[in-house]
């Protein structure tokens, strides 16, 4: 049954039974979140010369294999730390990060045509250092920012460790600036908080001479990974894919009106146009969104979907938004 078909059943029924329908979805839903959850992530075993993937492994594996040397699942980040830096100490902090990650130091192979991941022993860390403060600060700004966006450009090899690499400007004896860059498939947007805490910590106990405060992590992504295979699988499995392929069952492309035709060749040569909502909108916004008892989010994705129906006449297609995906504490 395709979205449109099932959202018309479900608003031609009546309002009692319409809730009944959607206390059983969510009721569907919470239990499988909660045998999810009861499952304990044991230490998988170790020893071997290579690991199956997670499916959000999988998933960039695959894409790298489509459209290599591609950098578009890059995360970068730019930090600027002010005061006496010590760069010996910094590059020993990136060590031991590495040291305390697998996925930071796990690279990935193709077997048999079926990708998996590779834990290497820690490397010795590289930083390059550009020293830029002979230069007046509005081209330190332009090297900055010419740095910044080149780095995020560069591509990694999936099958080199590490799939982090980090660059630092020295503007001047007490203004740096330092570029990290991470491959998605060993990191997203919640582990680069994780990982700039964690590079703080380290930094302060090592210029200090003092144990690092950081607790003892009880598994690794890895040992997450071999757990998702052995527990999304079988009936599970083919429930999720079963799902998932009546959700997209005769959805149609979404054809909108554009200036130019689509290139054959996709390319990652997008852009972005800031658009600013006043305050007694975004408060209109809010309000709506609290009687419809929905975020801010869902609000602005609905009037999305709205816009692309009116340039397009489609009543039923797809929209792909981020999300975190994490269910799991650890």
């Amino acid at each position: 049954m395709s979205n449109k078909k099932l959202l018309d059943r479900i608003a031609n029924l009546s309002p009692e039974k319409r809730e009944i329908f959607l206390k059983q979805i969510k009721k569907q839903k919470n239990d499988a979140n909660r045998t999810n959850k009861n499952q304990a992530i044991k230490v998988a075993p170790r020893g071997s010369e290579h690991y199956e993937l997670s499916y959000a492994q999988q998933r960039l594996w695959f894409l790298d294999q489509l459209d290599g040397d591609n950098a578009s699942y890059n995360i970068s980040a730019a930090l600027r730390l002010n005061g006496e830096l010590n760069v010996e100490a910094l590059s020993c902090v990136f060590e031991t990060i590495t040291e305390r990650h697998e996925a930071l130091r796990t690279t990935f192979v193709t077997i048999d045509g079926r990708g998996r991941q590779i834990v290497n022993p820690p490397p010795k860390w590289q930083m390059p250092i550009q020293d830029i403060s002979h230069l007046n600060e509005d081209d330190q700004d332009q090297v900055t920012e010419n740095a910044i966006a080149e780095e995020s450009k560069q591509p990694f090899s999936l099958s080199q460790c590490p799939l982090i690499r980090t660059q630092l400007l020295k503007r001047s004896h007490s203004d740096f600036i330092l570029l990290v860059t991470i491959h998605h498939i060993v990191a997203d947007g919640w582990s680069m908080g994780v990982l700039v805490q964690e590079v703080g910590e380290l930094y302060q106990s090592i210029t200090m001479h003092q144990p690092a405060a950081l607790a003892e992590l009880k598994i690794q992504y890895l040992d997450f990974a071999q757990w998702q295979r052995s527990w999304l699988q079988g009936d599970v499995l083919d429930g999720q894919l079963r799902y998932w392929r009546n959700q997209l069952l005769e959805v149609d492309v979404l054809e909108i009106p554009t200036d130019f035709t689509r290139p054959p060749v996709l390319t990652s040569k997008g852009a972005h146009i800031p658009v600013k909502f006043d305050s007694s909108l975004v408060a209109g916004l809010n309000d709506l969104s609290r009687r419809q008892g929905v975020t801010l989010f869902m609000t602005l994705l609905a009037a999305f979907d709205v816009l692309m129906h009116r340039y397009s006449g489609q009543v039923d297609f797809c929209v792909g938004t981020p999300i975190a995906n994490r269910t799991r504490a650890e």
